[in-house]
């Protein structure tokens, strides 16, 4: 005859806690590359083209064009890439040197899609202002022809 099952008690004192460790800011990095890929687009893409159409335009050219041109020749010609693709770097250990160890917990979705929010913004914001600012010379030439039609 088998010999009864004598259970072990079980001990259910709580395990050591986890070592608290330091997480790296995954979703604001990214979120912050899109936005180095958006500035780098813009700058080193489309200033560029925009500084050669520019060129032959009667001067002045409004302050938010000359202000792009001149972020287009730095960002193309004066290492200005390095600054802005530094940046993304910087900001997820400057988060993750500021946030306190996470005890492996696992983050919520809508605290995860707030760095893709501003991302998003921000590139918007960008991109609205360029081309702002890349149309105000086309929209003064218009006006001035306009007007000296007018006058004639």
């Amino acid at each position: 005859m088998p010999e009864p099952l004598n259970p072990v008690p079980l001990n259910y004192v709580a395990a050591e806690p986890a070592r608290p460790r330091r997480s790296f800011p995954l979703a604001w990095f990214l979120a912050a590359c899109f936005v180095a890929a958006a500035v780098s687009g813009i700058l080193g893409v489309l200033a560029p083209k925009y500084d050669a159409i520019f060129k032959g335009f009667p001067p002045p050219l409004p302050l938010a064009t000359t202000v792009l041109l001149k972020l287009g020749r730095w960002y193309c010609h004066d290492f200005g890439w390095v600054a802005v693709w530094t940046a993304p770097v910087l900001l997820a250990t400057l988060l993750m040197l500021r946030r306190p160890p996470a005890i492996l917990d696992v983050p919520s979705r809508r605290r995860g899609s707030l760095p893709f929010r501003i991302a998003f913004l921000l590139i918007a914001l960008m991109v609205g202002a360029t081309v702002l600012a890349l149309m105000l010379p086309e929209i003064n030439l218009i006006d001035s022809l306009s007007t000296t039609s007018q006058h004639k």
